[in-house]
């Protein structure tokens, strides 16, 4: 109804990355809190888990 993503944070960054590729901390932040108002601490803590996202060696995320 409001215009925002159904789903958890996780779900969220997921479908973020699947349609962007993978991004820097900061974009990939700004992109997620377009779809859903959510703290930043909150978007990093989902990226720390590594059974759903990968840390590039240039510091982009990526979807594991």
């Amino acid at each position: 109804n409001w215009g925002y993503q159904p789903g958890i944070v996780r779900d969220i960054v997921v479908s973020v990355l699947r349609a962007e590729g993978p991004l820097a901390k900061d974009e990939l932040v700004k992109r997620v809190q377009k779809e859903r108002h959510v703290k930043e601490n909150t978007i990093l803590i989902n990226l720390q888990n590594r059974a759903y996202f990968k840390k590039l060696s240039d510091g982009r995320f990526s979807v594991a």
